[in-house]
């Protein structure tokens, strides 16, 4: 549960409640010659007192940094709470839902083994990684690190060297294993300290606890890891948490608390949704006079005897039965705001987080969806895609590899397959206007049929983004170029120019002149000179 930190204001302002030091001194939020009177900016009202620091109760609030929440509270919320573990997997989950397909290519732009979902090298290297578990790895890595605030995949390259040193790519043996820990585990070491190099401040090496309880350690290198990462957090912060980040859970916690808590205040209220009363005549003094055994008695029989199938007898002129209901008229307006409220604070549609379906007429959800998967391939290429790029490289840098300790020949794409499938109707309609658009292309021979394929059916599915390999069709046009030049012949025209042999011909602008007819050159002229 988050605690607020105290401050001190140094100072003659120091018994002020709370208030910040920087509210006085910082020039941006006030100035060293401001009283007691003054504020952070804005608009002032001495009259009213509004705007003014010493009578505007809203200037004495300022936003404090919250304690971090524990590692065994994460845990349980992982564990126990459906929100929380919806905030912090869904991602990970739909980035590999659909999954995606490695394609390699030449330098040429032309794919190896012709097209890419059929090339024999991006499936053995699939295979490779499959069988290290990587997906499921990284998808594991993903999920906690999001939970914790951070972790490492490691990867087991066998370079032949201490695992605190830099990996030797060009002598990996082989990957054996890709293992991952959690930010409870390990503890940044040292730190990349040039201040014009482009890895500064980051982590070279690694503290790693064994968690089994062995009181050894290792120290591994940056570079033979893979790291994720939680809730962005800034440069010193990041020091103090020892390296790492914030979990997913550190912002929205507060709302989650509120709309857990609502939840149950209002299921609290549902057990007792109509109240029974039953009204006696002269209840009091019949208990002060000892006869409370009787009231009992007639209580216990009129609760057994209410029922919406029975009778209920009462006393006519003494006893009096009604059921007060709990009033809940605002009750679901009031939820709805705060579910509007969590799914601001998780980041995610309501329509997602909870699962709710879209209310009013030709209502579908389809726009937060969408605004959900866009966001998500998002991730997929800036966070994911990098991580993969690394591993399937180091794959095909080992040894015992599917290119034998090679680089690849080309260069890893990954073509992820769309989180947001269009129904059959979409699809059709889709297929039919990017076939007439691709024939429209072909026809005016702005594409090529092979380039058209390609680009359509490059994932195994379709795919509506064209690719044109912008080197290979300048050196195509750069050839035919030089074969125009080459074979062009200059058409016959007819000499007019007084004082000229009629074999003789004046030559084209921009053409060379070639003497026709056994005629010679004159130098000094560039004509042509009868024999």
């Amino acid at each position: 549960m988050p605690r607020k930190a105290k401050t001190k204001a140094g100072g003659k302002y120091s018994g002020l409640s709370q208030a910040r030091a920087d509210n006085f001194t910082d020039g941006l939020i006030g100035n060293s010659q401001v009283q007691l009177s003054g504020s952070g900016g804005g608009f002032q009202n001495p009259l009213t007192g509004l705007g003014t620091f010493s009578r505007d109760k809203v200037l004495q609030g300022s936003y404090i940094q919250p304690v971090r929440i524990p590692d065994p509270e994460l845990s349980a919320l992982f564990n126990g709470n459906d929100l929380a573990h919806r905030i912090v997997a869904l991602r990970p989950k739909e980035m590999f839902r659909r999954g995606y397909t490695l394609t390699i290519t030449d330098p040429k732009g032309v794919a190896t083994g012709g097209q890419p979902t059929q090339s024999e090298l991006a499936k053995d290297v699939t295979k490779y990684a499959t069988a290290l578990g990587a997906d499921t790895k990284i998808k594991e890595s993903l999920t906690f690190g999001r939970l914790f605030g951070g972790g490492l995949m490691i990867m087991g390259c066998d370079d032949g060297l201490d695992p605190s040193l830099p990996l030797n790519e060009k002598n990996i043996r082989s990957i054996k294993y890709l293992n991952f820990t959690d930010r409870r585990f390990l503890f940044a070491r040292t730190y990349y300290g040039n201040p014009f190099a482009p890895n500064f401040g980051e982590v070279e090496t690694y503290q790693v606890t064994n968690m089994f309880g062995d009181q050894q350690f290792n120290v591994i290198h940056e570079s033979r890891v893979l790291r994720f990462d939680g809730a962005p957090v800034e440069i010193l912060l990041r020091r103090q948490l020892a390296g790492w980040t914030l979990s997913v859970l550190q912002a929205p916690y507060d709302a989650l608390r509120m709309f857990d808590s609502s939840f149950q205040a209002v299921a609290n209220l549902m057990t007792d949704m109509a109240q029974a009363v039953f009204k006696m005549k002269g209840l009091i003094e019949q208990i002060t006079s000892g006869r409370s055994t009787e009231v009992m008695t007639r209580m216990g029989m009129v609760d057994m005897m209410r029922s919406s199938a029975r009778m209920l007898l009462l006393d006519a002129d003494g006893e009096e039965f009604e059921r007060k209901p709990t009033p809940m008229s605002a009750v679901p307006e009031t939820l709805d705001r705060f579910m509007i409220r969590m799914a601001s604070a998780a980041e995610m549609p309501v329509t997602v987080l909870f699962g709710q379906s879209p209310a009013g007429l030709n209502a579908t959800g389809e726009a937060d969806f969408r605004s959900f998967y866009d966001t998500v391939a998002g991730e997929q290429k800036s966070v994911l895609e990098p991580k993969l790029r690394r591993l399937y490289n180091l794959i095909c840098l080992a040894k015992d590899g599917p290119t034998g300790g090679q680089a690849p020949p080309g260069d890893l794409e990954f073509c992820w397959h769309k989180l947001w499938e269009p129904n059959e109707s979409e699809l059709a309609k889709i297929h039919l206007a990017q076939a007439q658009a691709d024939d429209f292309y072909i026809q005016n021979l702005t594409l090529t049929p092979a380039e058209v394929a390609l680009s359509r059916f490059r994932g195994g599915q379709l795919s509506l983004e064209t690719e044109i390999d912008v080197k290979s069709r300048q050196e195509i046009l750069q050839h035919a170029l030089n074969n125009l030049l080459t074979t062009a012949k200059m058409p016959p025209i007819p000499d007019t120019v007084p004082g000229q042999a009629p074999n003789q011909q004046v030559p084209a602008v921009g053409m060379p002149h070639t003497p026709q007819y056994g005629a010679t050159r004159d130098p000094s002229s560039g004509r042509g000179q009868g024999s």
